[in-house]
């Protein structure tokens, strides 16, 4: 039986050939999906960066509430005696 040199030629030039083309399409891919990730990232980054600003934002107005709440009370309380004040002046007339 004789091997046929061709045939043993073509056939490691076939999976030399197949080998590399599947290096170069997984290196492409790899490329792609870094590039997608990158600009995943990117966005990701970004809707943190806007969220962290809503945050503190929102954090802001809480610690003001108290305050205002408290001057709520105080203008309430002047209310009440200047309404109180202006009907002690109606009786005594």
């Amino acid at each position: 039986m004789m091997i046929d040199s061709t045939a043993v030629i073509t056939t490691i030039i076939t999976a030399l050939v197949t080998i590399f083309t599947v290096i170069v399409n997984s290196k492409a891919t790899e490329n792609r999906i870094s590039a997608e990730l990158k600009i995943n990232q990117a966005v990701t980054e970004e809707k943190i960066k806007t969220l962290t600003a809503e945050v503190q934002k929102h954090n802001g107005f809480a610690e003001q509430i108290p305050v205002i709440k408290e001057q709520i009370k105080v203008v309430n309380h002047r209310i009440e005696d200047l309404e109180h004040n202006m009907h002690a002046g109606e009786h005594s007339n």
